[in-house]
């Protein structure tokens, strides 16, 4: 992993971001939202598809996902991120390539870029990367939406998620080791009456913000699963940064997920422990 929020990072100073060689990520997902294209009919999936099955072969069709907009209150009243029910008849594809590991999804409003793992022994390619093909994907399907007379793109809102999952046996044995893992959690009760805890979950959002003003928001939920592959147990921790671009253009938006990637970063390291930096082995 690696990326640099400006407020409350303790990085700053040295401009550098935290690395790992052995980072726990198994998913990350770039993804921009926009004013739904009206023209955008499901035959333009078939025709897309002409333009990107050199690339990825497959194709899956799932309801579409309905946006979540983070609002801010200048009054300074609790700010909440609002999602909007929405169903798009036209629905959301899939482009996937060979092997399952790389997909994007496009639907009237939204074009994502995700890097699975899926349990096979591949490196995670670094935001770097993910992000020059986030950029020539999205610049391909502007184009055709562009070309097809489809609608003009007016991006809303940015978002960048990273998955990572901590497998039992790998730095923790049972959910009583989860303060040696997250130095969010202190694993104590104020009496001695409950049992060690059995499973765990738990979320928390940081706003972030810039000389004052409000950028987005980064959610961080932790919760006890088990990898569909083996029913090994593990703890899956997920970190999503979100708000709007920083301004109304592609540039806009690779800004925001450079933003987004660097609170990510930093926010990850901040609320794994030391011990963890260890076993991952930083390097930065």
């Amino acid at each position: 992993m690696g990326g640099s929020p400006t407020a409350g990072s303790a990085d700053t100073a040295t401009g550098r971001t935290p690395d790992f060689n052995r980072p726990p990520v198994v998913e990350v997902a770039i993804s921009v939202h926009f004013d739904e294209l009206g023209g955008f009919k499901p035959l333009h999936f078939g025709l897309l598809w002409e333009r990107l099955r050199d690339r990825y072969p497959k194709t899956e069709f799932y309801p579409a996902v309905g946006p979540t907009i983070e609002l801010f209150d200048t009054k300074g009243a609790p700010n909440v991120a609002f999602r909007f029910d929405t169903n798009l008849p036209v629905g959301r594809c899939w482009y996937l390539n060979e092997s399952g590991t790389e997909l994007l999804q496009v639907q009237p409003d939204r074009v994502t870029l995700n890097w699975r793992k899926l349990d096979k022994d591949i490196d995670y390619p670094h935001y770097n990367n993910l992000k020059v093909r986030f950029q020539r994907e999205l610049a391909l399907v502007l184009a055709f939406f562009e070309e097809h007379s489809l609608g003009t793109f007016q991006p809303l809102q940015c978002e960048l998620t990273y998955v990572n999952h901590l497998l039992q046996g790998d730095g923790w044995d049972s959910p009583k080791d989860l303060g040696q893992v997250v130095s969010l959690w202190s694993g104590g009760t104020s009496e001695e009456f409950l049992p060690a805890v059995e499973d765990v979950r738990f979320s928390c959002q940081y706003r972030m913000e810039e000389r004052g003003v409000p950028r987005g928001r980064l959610h961080v939920e932790l919760q006890s699963a088990q990898r569909a592959s083996d029913r090994k147990r593990l703890l899956a921790l997920h970190l999503v940064a979100r708000g709007a671009p920083l301004a109304g253009s592609v540039d806009g938006v690779l800004g925001f997920t450079d933003l987004a990637h660097e609170w990510i970063v930093r926010g990850f390291a901040a609320i794994t422990t030391k011990r963890m930096h260890k076993h991952w082995e930083r390097i930065a």
